[in-house]
């Protein structure tokens, strides 16, 4: 049902499904991906002695009486309520039905900004909900935020959320289980429910985690296919083991390599004496040794008989590198140029018949 269109959704219809349109929203797999940008914490009911000026608040009350008034050509409409502590004052602007939308008596559950104007504390345009409704969906609860469109608001859309996931009683699970149990995360059927009406903030956490590691799984499986592609339809220069090169390198280093450089290298060197392209990123915070990997790998590709490049961001590193290169490498007779976006090039005074570009 998730790949149908929105239209099979209960209560939307023509106009409805345009404006989720808009938002990219056609089916109802797409409307339970359009996730909330942040949540309201409405859990923490107060009464109404307690409310302070310029927060947003949750409390539950009865109503007294609604009353409509008309200033300069503009309809105010302000419904009275009262809990065992005080009384509050619910107002709209322009929204005549709000003064006869409430039975007297009635038991309503209020969420929104207070304000205290004149000794009177009043709500301007809250949200509320009776006692009777038997889930609330935009009170007393941690209630979604979404981005929405013209025409289309935070209540109506909740309530389409709502009725998509009812609608969906269980969805497939395309992760393996066993991927599931590793990495301890929901099924789906469950994240969607908890990252659209969160149980708790843990429950919401969870969630979250787990569509996070969804798209990264996805995007990962279609990035593993695509290299596998192109490495089993490409070949590449196999090169030889290390030589004595790369072992003097080593030594010249004025420092032991770490485990993690040396793994680095490790799996760099296999990747480099295959015969399939390497597609790798060797990644570390700065000062962490990556530039001695690499020039071992360079080093390497020298000794096999080819150049090799060292590309840089900056004119600046690019000069620096030079530098450090040409010292190291000038012990292994290996010469050294630098070619700058300027146009600057020089070569080191190592003069062996191997020329490394950098």
């Amino acid at each position: 049902m998730s790949d149908q269109s929105i239209e099979a959704l209960k209560g939307v219809g023509a106009s409805t499904a345009d404006r989720l349109g808009r938002m990219g929203i056609h089916t109802i797999s797409e409307l339970l991906e359009h996730f909330p940008l942040r949540y309201e914490d409405r859990t923490q009911r107060k009464n109404i002695v307690e409310l302070q000026h310029g927060e947003f608040a949750t409390f539950t009350a009865t109503i007294m009486r609604g009353e409509l008034h008309h200033v300069k050509g503009k309809s105010i409409a302000r419904v009275s309520v009262r809990d065992d502590t005080g009384q509050a004052l619910l107002v709209w602007f322009n929204q005549p039905y709000r003064a006869t939308a409430w039975k007297p008596a009635t038991e309503v559950t209020v969420y929104g900004r207070v304000n205290r104007f004149r000794d009177t504390l009043q709500i301007e345009a809250p949200e509320v909900e009776t006692a009777t409704q038997a889930e609330s969906l935009n009170s007393a609860r941690i209630v979604p935020i979404y981005p929405l469109t013209q025409g289309l608001g935070a209540r109506a859309l909740r309530k389409l959320m709502a009725a998509a996931l009812s609608a969906q009683q269980v969805l497939p699970d395309t992760i393996p289980c066993s991927i599931l149990q590793t990495h301890h995360l929901m099924d789906r059927t469950s994240a969607l429910h908890e990252i659209h009406f969160p149980t708790d903030w843990e429950s919401m956490q969870r969630a979250k985690r787990r569509i996070v590691f969804e798209e990264l799984f996805y995007l990962q499986c279609a990035l593993a296919y695509i290299r596998s592609q192109r490495v089993d339809d490409r070949r590449s220069i196999a090169h030889q083991p290390d030589g004595e090169k790369t072992c003097q390198l080593k030594k010249l280093f004025p420092f032991q390599l770490t485990d993690d450089q040396r793994t680095a290298y490790e799996e760099i060197r296999m990747d480099m004496e295959s015969d399939r392209p390497m597609h790798r990123l060797l990644q570390g915070d700065v000062g962490s040794g990556k530039t001695a990997v690499a020039l071992l790998a360079l080093v390497k590709t020298i000794a096999n008989g080819l150049q090799g490049v060292l590309m840089a961001p900056t004119e600046i590193l690019a000069e620096q590198h030079f530098q450090t290169c040409s010292e190291l490498f000038a012990g292994l007779g290996i010469r050294t140029a630098i070619l700058t976006g300027t146009g600057e090039r020089k070569c080191s005074k190592a003069n062996p018949a191997r020329l490394a570009s950098w």
